[in-house]
């Protein structure tokens, strides 16, 4: 008996280290957020709740987070707080990009329609002045996610060629390409070793969105070397060339200049697709030119 006292002792002693040391004062936020997702709820008060939870640090909105049922709010509340994360200056990248997570994504991914517009141009807005925790907190779970469907997909185009700066655009592709991800990933995901056609639309965007991005060459040989594994997995495959056509097109004098004209050659000859023809031509007048170059 005094074992198994002891035993709940310590169990009630770990479940007390858990709670935040202002759990007595987050209360009255956790029952107010709880009150707007009930019917017939006025929502007098449903900006200074917003806010509130807005201003928390990192800590307390991790327990806020993982303590309120996101799911059960309608569409036009999520919207309101998106809203609200957009015009809120205080708020920090590692709070918005848990919310983001725990509130947003699971909506987005729930979706069998569009998302609607009241919620998704406050997203595009907080995309184009804080994109990074709108790429770890959703694009990047939503790709990494099992089941995209092609609304998701569609929300995640949208982010990547309406909202993202080159510079959250190249962290994108750089995680893509390595396999990394810092983020929050979902229950189901999948690995990204090969990329499905769905990666690849999102690269083209990602690539072909203007302003185009400053590539390097280990980046480069890595988005080369993840179309070659397309390639070798479906000669047919259509979508990876199409990247490899943006990059011999749109990035060819980094392609010439970075020394990876034979990697991209590589890829176009394994392929049986009717862009090999375009691609090689391309690659032909890119070496071309290099050797003009050195011969001046």
């Amino acid at each position: 008996m005094i074992g198994k006292a002891n035993d709940t002792h310590s169990q009630d002693e770990a479940s007390e280290e858990k709670l935040p040391r202002n759990y007595d004062t987050l209360q009255p936020l956790l029952t107010a957020l709880h009150h707007l997702t009930l019917p017939n709820s006025t929502h007098e008060n449903k900006g200074s709740f917003l806010l509130q939870l807005l201003e928390l640090p990192y800590n307390d909105m991790k327990y806020v987070c993982e303590n309120v049922d996101f799911q059960l709010w309608p569409a036009d509340l999520l919207a309101d707080l998106c809203s609200a994360i957009q015009a809120s200056k205080d708020v920090t990248h590692p709070c918005m990009t848990i919310l983001i997570h725990k509130a947003v994504y699971p909506h987005i991914l729930s979706l069998d329609s569009s998302l609607s517009r009241v919620m998704m141009n406050p997203l595009l807005s907080i995309g184009q002045s804080m994109g990074k925790p709108v790429l770890d907190g959703l694009i990047l779970p939503l790709l990494r996610h099992e089941t995209i469907g092609r609304i998701q997909l569609d929300v995640a185009n949208k982010l990547v060629t309406h909202s993202l700066s080159p510079s959250i655009r190249l962290l994108l592709l750089r995680a893509l390409a390595t396999n990394e991800f810092n983020g929050p990933l979902p229950e189901k995901s999948i690995a990204l070793d090969v990329w499905n056609d769905d990666i690849a639309q999102i690269i083209n965007n990602v690539l072909s969105t203007p302003p185009l991005l400053d590539l390097d060459s280990t980046l480069l040989l890595m988005v080369i070397h993840k179309l070659e594994r397309m390639v070798d997995k479906d000669p047919k495959n259509k979508s990876g060339m199409q990247v490899l056509l943006v990059l011999t097109s749109k990035y060819g004098q980094t392609v010439a200049e970075t020394g990876c004209i034979e990697a991209a050659e590589m890829v176009a000859t394994k392929s049986t697709m009717f862009l090999k023809r375009s691609i090689l031509g391309k690659l032909t007048g890119l070496r071309k030119k290099l050797q003009l170059f050195h011969v001046q």
